[in-house]
């Protein structure tokens, strides 16, 4: 087991903590080409290699094992976006009277509540297809304007198989599902590393 570390000091600049972000995730990627990675929550610290050496040492049967589970897999996420349902629903002339646009408004909104549903139905069903597909999943939390996000942990041949299947997906249910990675296996580490002492 290697530990891959970088010296210096902790900095406040949001700059300079964005730039080593994004140089941790780079340097994961490489690694993750030729073998398993346990990411660590980016920012710990330690007061010292001995320190490193001792967090290790604890953990040694945990982080043994995560790593033979994660071999052969990456992180995937899927997202879910609306698409151009609601433009066609809403797309209609304008009413002449007040009687007209009572019941244009309610055939609107029963189309929406049904296309609602539908497209439920459909997320449901979907991911339920990428969770049997992936070793392991978690659900996260959409950031507009996704509708949903899911965490995969795949392998590569099975992070194609659903991928193949999106677009057909999308094209039936009037949403836009994207598959992105492979990236690191952040949401799939489940060995915290950090030590009082030393954070």
């Amino acid at each position: 087991m290697t530990a891959i570390v970088t010296e210096g000091a902790r900095t406040t600049m949001q700059d300079a903590a964005l730039d080593s972000v994004l140089a941790h995730d780079r340097l994961l990627s490489c690694y993750l080409a030729s073998g398993p990675v346990l990411p660590v929550r980016f920012g710990t610290c330690f007061s010292g290699p001995r320190a490193l050496q001792e967090a290790l040492a604890e953990r040694l049967a945990p982080c043994t094992a995560r790593l033979e589970a994660l071999r052969g897999h990456a992180e995937y996420a899927l997202t879910v976006e609306p698409g151009d349902a609601v433009q066609s629903i809403n797309a209609a002339p304008n009413p002449e009277t007040g009687r007209e646009f009572l019941k244009l408004r309610k055939i609107r909104r029963d189309r929406r509540l049904k296309a609602s549903e539908a497209q439920s139905q459909a997320l449901r069903a979907l991911f339920l297809r990428a969770e049997d597909l992936a070793a392991e999943a978690e659900p996260r939390p959409a950031r507009p304007p996704r509708r949903s996000e899911l965490a995969l942990l795949m392998t590569p041949a099975t992070a194609a198989q659903l991928r193949q299947t999106l677009p057909g997906w999308c094209a039936d249910h009037g949403l836009i599902a994207r598959l992105a990675g492979p990236f690191p296996p952040y949401s799939f580490a489940h060995v915290a590393m950090e030590v009082p002492a030393d954070v």
